[in-house]
């Protein structure tokens, strides 16, 4: 008699994401040894992002096919995405879905149908004043910090794991934080500290250099705000340092909503690698709107 299946499709769920954990190993590590990161999850910010989805997908298929494992599941994939495509979802849920099905099933996001394209118009995230995030944070309360995050593009994760003692100082004098711990990807970096230096490196040489420099971090605290508003001031930075673009190779020139508008491939670069990134296009595509001069 075949043994009949008694764990829920959402534990099914979390037992296959769970095994597919890596935390702790650094994903930019692995694809240099050649491993295949994409049937791997990184953080836990993933892990949640993929489990809430995926139970999404469960609690449908379920109700509408009564389906008891992950595997008879399989063949009403497509029928959930163009329920959400019917329904209006974004393109950025759309795309978030397909991934976390492409997770669950190890398979790539091409045998899945296809979902909307992502424009960069329409993002809402961190464009628009008072929003929910805005109005649950006391801002005066959180004035240094603000200003801290702004300075230096750290994540939430990585704000949260600071310690005093991860400041450093180029040769040239220029203070950086050495970011080891809860990183993206586990992936190291040296993240450059573009304004307000003199209070940032007396709070991170006052006391003990082995306490966290925040207590806590507010949950709903516009973090991804603050890093675009570093990535202003990086790529300001680099404009000062190095220059605008001088060849035609390097001139990137946006299409569709900033049409018209262009900036230097190298000095896009150069923010993305300060923002724990390192692709030109998650620049242009993420943080490029408080950017107010191209360099051209």
């Amino acid at each position: 008699m075949a043994h009949k299946q008694s764990k829920t499709l959402v534990a099914q769920l979390n037992e296959n994401l769970q095994a597919r954990l890596r935390i702790g190993c650094s994903r930019h590590a692995d694809k240099r040894a050649g491993v295949d990161t994409r049937k791997y999850i990184y953080s836990f910010g993933s892990l949640h992002a993929y489990s809430k989805q995926g139970a999404y997908f469960c609690r449908w298929v379920r109700k509408n096919y009564r389906c008891k494992t992950l595997q008879e599941a399989r063949k009403y994939a497509d029928a959930w995405l163009a329920e959400g495509i019917q329904r209006g979802l974004s393109a950025f849920t759309l795309k978030l879905y397909t991934a976390t099905l492409s997770k669950i099933y190890d398979e790539s996001s091409d045998a899945f149908i296809p979902t909307p394209a992502r424009h960069r118009k329409d993002i809402t995230k961190s464009r628009r004043p008072n929003t929910t995030n805005d109005r649950n944070v006391n801002k005066e309360n959180y004035a240094f910090m603000i200003r801290f995050l702004e300075a230096t593009g750290l994540r939430k994760s990585e704000a949260r794991a600071l310690r005093k003692s991860a400041l450093v100082q180029d040769e040239d004098g220029t203070y950086r934080l050495l970011l080891n711990s809860a990183t993206k990807g586990g992936r190291v970096r040296r993240a450059l500290i573009v304004s307000d230096v003199d209070e940032i490196v007396a709070k991170m040489q006052e006391g003990d250099p082995n306490e966290k420099l925040f207590k806590s971090v507010p949950a709903s605290l516009d973090v991804h705000d603050c890093r675009s508003t570093y990535a202003a001031k990086v790529y300001a930075y680099y404009l000062d340092k190095v220059g605008p673009a001088n060849t035609r190779h390097d001139r990137y020139v946006c299409r569709f909503d900033m049409r018209g508008r262009a900036f230097s491939r190298r000095l896009l670069k150069l923010t993305s690698i300060e923002l724990g990134h390192s692709r030109e296009n998650i620049i242009t595509q993420s943080y490029c709107h408080k950017i107010t001069n191209g360099g051209y």
